[in-house]
């Protein structure tokens, strides 16, 4: 798998982004090729505005009276 990958860094133009810094140190030093990207985890809070929640959990049918946590995530076999 690291042969095809340094391959095809070297007859294509992709961009090989990570999704954290530790990601990006692990593939150079298994590929020695640098990454050009590093876009974190997580959810950018500033990206988003508080709503209507009364209306969004009458509309949801969650209930009035207790608090809530809500995970956003790829489920999938393997993770």
């Amino acid at each position: 798998q690291r042969l095809i990958t340094k391959v095809l860094n070297k007859l294509t133009k992709i961009s090989w982004v990570a999704d954290a810094q530790v990601v990006a140190n692990d593939f150079y030093n298994e590929t020695a090729i640098k990454t050009d990207k590093t876009i974190l985890n997580g959810i950018d809070f500033k990206q988003f505005v508080c709503g209507d929640e009364p209306n969004a959990r009458k509309e949801l049918h969650l209930p009035q009276d207790i608090n809530l946590i809500g995970c956003s995530a790829r489920l999938e076999p393997g993770k």
